[in-house]
């Protein structure tokens, strides 16, 4: 939910709230000051806190339609409008996805890709959530101006379900680690998690932070994974990196048909696809069936920069034909195996005979 605050404390707003001081944005609610009354918007919920004086007196002759409340009052006025929503269990009938992204060193465009392919799935009607497993540098809940109070370091403590913040129609995340240290967390709890979300999501999308095999808990979570997209660029650095991805995906158990190339911030006047494409088989011994780039990103680091700020994202339209891909994906699989199950009968020689 994305509230306008004016005039107060953020500190006082529930945890996952997306906030915003900018009155010519989108939000769904106003928390504001009684000094601000004379701006506030009347086509969403507007809360003033109390004063206790004279002031909130004015406030009603001027908004008769606003809300005056406390700050113990404040949070539960705001789970009123959205309650804490997750999807229900998906049925055994249906199939789902872990997808995670993979990047050798970071400023590749590892998190990025993430989300927008996220962003194109929850486009389609798909139950996306995000799950933000960069430890050292967690930047999914930023991008969608969420301050969460706690994050993955508290999967030992309490529920995943407890941690999901809904950010747009279809899509939630899972915030990163919150506070000034890392910690290490056990491979077991993060698998566990993974696979909770694939019962409750059709796709699970995993950031993950750069150089991920040096990470022994996340070898598991790549190994699980349905799909993995592998992000890289241009760059010397990066294309003589590209060689190495093969060698650390197949060590950490990726199937190298589920490998999936993403070609960012390309250049058509440097090193062509198919190039990029013959690097990352380097490290193949088998070079049938090699992956291909699926998805290419033209450059434009500077609109990518400024739209981020604005929570929003230059780069998502070329990931719709992807998102596509995955979407058939999900019915495909579906279909599949409800007619496997459709097939099964009990054998004859088992029935009850009358």
């Amino acid at each position: 939910m994305r509230i306008l605050v004016l005039g107060v404390d953020h500190s006082i707003l529930p945890p996952g709230c997306s906030i915003t001081s900018d009155p010519g944005g989108d939000f769904e609610a106003v928390v504001a000051s009684a000094a601000h009354i004379d701006t506030l918007s009347e086509d969403v919920p507007v809360f003033v806190l109390k004063s206790g004086g004279m002031a909130d007196w004015a406030v009603k002759q001027k908004r008769p339609d606003v809300t005056l409340v406390s700050i113990d009052e404040l949070q539960a006025e705001l789970k009123k409008l959205v309650p804490n929503e997750v999807p229900p269990q998906i049925s055994d009938l249906k199939k789902s996805l872990a997808i995670a992204s993979y990047a050798n060193k970071g400023g590749i465009g590892k998190t990025s890709s993430a989300i927008n392919l996220a962003l194109s799935l929850a486009a389609r009607g798909v139950n996306t959530v995000i799950v933000d497993m960069d430890f050292g540098a967690p930047d999914v809940a930023g991008f969608f101006d969420v301050n969460p109070r706690r994050g993955l370091e508290s999967l030992e403590e309490t529920g995943v379900d407890n941690l999901l913040i809904k950010v747009r129609n279809n899509l939630w995340i899972v915030p990163g680690m919150t506070g000034p240290y890392q910690r290490e967390m056990e491979a077991s709890v993060l698998t566990r998690v993974v696979q909770e979300l694939k019962n409750r999501f059709q796709t699970v999308v995993i950031d993950t932070p750069p150089a991920p095999w040096e990470k022994a808990n996340l070898h598991n979570v790549f190994a699980m994974c349905d799909q993995v997209y592998a992000i890289v660029d241009q760059s010397k650095f990066s294309t003589q990196e590209t060689a190495k991805y093969t060698v650390t995906l197949l060590a950490m158990g990726v199937d190298p048909s589920r490998i999936r190339i993403v070609l960012n911030r390309f250049n058509p006047k440097l090193m062509g696809i198919r190039q990029v494409e013959k690097a990352f088989a380097a490290g193949f011994k088998d070079k049938r069936n090699m992956p291909k780039v699926a998805v290419c990103i033209p450059e434009q680091w500077e609109d990518h920069v400024k739209d981020a700020y604005k929570g929003k994202s230059t780069s998502v339209e070329y990931w719709h034909k992807e998102a596509d891909f995955l979407a058939r994906q999900l019915v495909t699989e579906s279909k599949e195996t409800k007619e496997v199950k459709s097939r099964w009968r009990l054998p004859s020689f088992l029935k009850r005979k009358s």
